[in-house]
């Protein structure tokens, strides 16, 4: 994952009162989030060059109680900053994190 688009996530969910990690979070928390990006790829070219690309990112919320409105307020900080909604679900009970898990799907445009 790029480390500019890395950070803008990171620096975007700072104010979540959660523990946000790429890729795995090795807490005993409760509650945490987990991010990656799941595809990158050209959606812009000009004289046979990319220049722009676009990040797609998964952010997963793990919990055991309720969490209320946590994914609308990660979108409304995301959008804030240019990402576009692509879903937000419930996948259910995960048993190996003995969590319940919601994701919240997005996608940046870059301009390169």
């Amino acid at each position: 994952m790029d480390s500019t688009i890395k950070s803008l996530v990171l620096n975007t969910l700072s104010s979540i009162p959660y523990p946000i990690t790429f890729l795995k979070n090795d807490s005993e928390d409760d509650t945490f989030i987990t991010f990656f990006e799941y595809l990158d790829q050209g959606e812009g070219y000009a004289e046979d060059a990319e220049d722009q690309t676009g990040h797609y990112i998964q952010i997963d919320v793990w919990y055991k109680d309720d969490i209320g409105t946590l994914c609308k307020d990660i979108m409304d900080l995301l959008k804030a900053q240019d990402f576009t909604k692509k879903e937000i679900r419930d996948i259910g009970w995960d048993e190996p994190t003995q969590r319940y898990h919601s994701v919240v799907s997005v996608a940046y445009l870059q301009q390169n």
